[in-house]
């Protein structure tokens, strides 16, 4: 009950700070992380079970002595009627005579199989073209091109511009027939001024930010001094929607012909979520936006269809067949940039994995072994009630099937029945094996 609950809030406000890089830090999170949960299992388990005690074979075979600290299970006895199998009547007096800690065992099977379950579930949450585009600067990928220096090279006549590569790729789908679109932003190390401060961002410009994922309250920057900023950044600040911030870029002189540094004044109309407190902040200009001088690196955000659902598989299969050498899959694009995080998340599940099964099974052992402690000796009382039939039974009416028959039973079982005699008391002590 308490877990949804704290766990949204927790989740609302840090989930979209959180990196997801290879340091070695990360790994000494994740099994930090994953011992403190166990540690936290182990302790519920030896407060609700009050103590998890170590027994010796020695404390085994000296059990007769201590009758007052073994109990005579009610719940089941022995009887002549023989209604069940012997074997039968072992175990469900196991499971009768300790059924609050067969709950507290299925319990612990409970917990151990969430743990290694939200693992499972949070690797599923991130690998996915979901998250892509959420998280980072993807707009809808139909189909994905990962195209080689070759390809690029030919689209582009030879010239390397993106713009050049961009028509030529509109033509050869226009010529056949496939109405495929691939959408480039360019990007510009930039910085964001604060008085006498300063914070690193990378600027996103010339193309349509419509089409990315953007938070709750936020609107597409629709003019020229518009923008979205990152969360992570804009919370950095103390930044909301409406104020104003200033950004020097390279910004183009006003024949285009050259470019120099400029500070100039823009209004923040949104937010979208980054993972920029590792990979670096953020800030997408409108389409209005034509200042930025071009030169910074560009990257691919989108790769669309313009048809209806049912037709795109064809057009999919005729643009593997025009780039054998770049097509590929939306699997295969999530695994190639999301890929590498799968490392993180198969250590921390291996380690979950492995410390939940030793757990569990120490503590499977510990119950069995306390309770086949239980069942090793018997006191005078449990024998005079169960076992002993007849006028030596202090007044007490017999339930059992005879001292004769009870020595039997046990031996078949690979036990004994022996008797051991005091100055004022004669105990019959049941030895079972392990």
């Amino acid at each position: 009950m308490i877990g949804p609950m704290v766990g949204a809030k927790l989740v609302d406000k840090f989930f979209y700070n959180i990196s997801y890089t290879f340091g070695a830090g990360d790994y000494v999170v994740a099994v930090l992380s994953a011992m403190i949960i166990m540690v936290f299992i182990i302790l519920y388990i030896m407060h609700s079970m009050k103590r998890v005690d170590k027994i010796s074979v020695m404390d085994v075979l000296h059990g007769e002595a201590r009758a007052d600290s073994i109990r005579r299970a009610e719940r089941l006895q022995l009887n002549k009627s023989r209604k069940i199998p012997i074997p039968l009547f072992l175990a469900l007096k196991d499971i009768l005579g300790g059924f609050k800690k067969y709950i507290l065992l299925f319990v612990a099977y409970t917990a151990g199989c969430i743990v290694v379950l939200i693992s499972i579930m949070v690797r599923d949450t991130v690998i996915n073209a979901d998250f892509l585009y959420k998280y980072y600067s993807f707009k809808q990928m139909d189909f994905v091109l990962n195209l080689t220096d070759k390809t690029k090279e030919e689209l582009s006549l030879g010239t390397g511009r993106i713009d050049v590569m961009l028509r030529q790729f509109d033509s050869m789908m226009e010529k056949e027939g496939i109405p495929a679109k691939i959408e480039m932003v360019y990007m510009q190390d930039s910085t964001l001024v604060f008085g006498d401060e300063e914070d690193a961002v990378l600027m996103y410009y010339n193309f349509d930010p419509e089409g990315l994922r953007i938070r709750e309250g936020s609107r597409y920057p629709l003019l020229e001094n518009e923008i979205l900023i990152d969360q992570y950044a804009a919370e950095s600040r103390g930044l909301a929607i409406g104020d104003k911030l200033t950004i020097r870029y390279e910004k183009l002189s006003e024949d285009r012909l050259s470019s120099n540094k400029a500070e100039d004044e823009f209004i923040i109309t949104g937010f979208v979520d980054r993972l920029s407190n590792i990979n670096g902040k953020q800030v997408i200009m409108s389409k209005a936006f034509k200042d930025a001088a071009v030169g910074g690196g560009f990257n691919t955000i989108g790769f669309t269809l313009d048809a209806p659902e049912k037709e795109k598989d064809a057009y999919r299969q005729r643009l593997q067949e025009l780039f054998p050498d770049d097509y590929m899959t939306d699997t295969e694009f999530v695994a190639s940039i999301l890929g590498l995080y799968d490392m993180m998340f198969s250590f921390m599940r291996n380690a979950f994995v492995i410390v939940v099964a030793c757990i569990l099974g120490f503590l499977t052992v510990h119950l069995r072994f306390k309770q086949r402690r239980d069942a090793f000796g018997y006191g005078a009382s449990f024998c005079f009630y169960s076992l002993w039939r007849g006028s030596n039974s202090g007044n007490v009416n017999g339930s059992g099937v005879g001292l004769y028959e009870a020595r039997l039973i046990a031996r078949k079982l690979g036990g004994e029945l022996r008797m051991k005699t005091g100055d004022h008391e004669t105990e019959l002590v049941l030895f079972l094996p392990l």
